[in-house]
């Protein structure tokens, strides 16, 4: 008797337990990631748009399916949590400025940038080697609210 009545009695408790534990298991849409799979070829940037939200954590997956060196760069933007992995350096020209957004990878090779913005904004991207942003390596990141 005594054992059934104890049973009753956790039966609301257990159920918090559950209920707590179910809560600490889902994901909230802040902490979500946003993958995104550019590839560069000679002289191209696919796509040539992304889009992006403030708060949002962003990946882009950068595949250089050229023959050369490409990278993908933002020169400014308003952004935190910066990192990347990239493969190599390569010749960004004349530029004095480091990009603020940057990764790059060789011919046939992957790397890739996580960030999140933190500003509405559309936003150049492009490949920094001489001619390449010229030559129509070029995409917009564009984050809203």
């Amino acid at each position: 008797m005594k054992i059934g009545r104890i049973a009753v009695l956790m039966l609301p408790l257990l159920a918090l337990v559950l209920a707590a534990c179910g809560g600490a298991a889902s994901t909230s849409s802040t902490s979500a990631v946003t993958t995104v799979t550019v590839e560069a070829k000679d002289f191209q940037l696919t796509p040539n748009r992304i889009e992006a939200k403030v708060g949002q954590k962003i990946r882009i997956n950068f595949n250089n399916k050229g023959t050369v060196q490409h990278d993908f760069s933002v020169m400014v933007i308003q952004a935190k949590e910066m990192k990347s992995q990239s493969i190599g350096t390569h010749d960004m020209g004349a530029k004095t400025e480091e990009p603020q957004l940057h990764v790059t990878a060789p011919g046939g090779k992957s790397g890739w940038i996580e960030f999140i913005p933190t500003k509405a904004g559309t936003y150049d991207a492009f490949c920094t080697s001489p001619g390449h942003r010229d030559a129509g390596m070029r995409a917009q990141l564009v984050v809203t609210e």
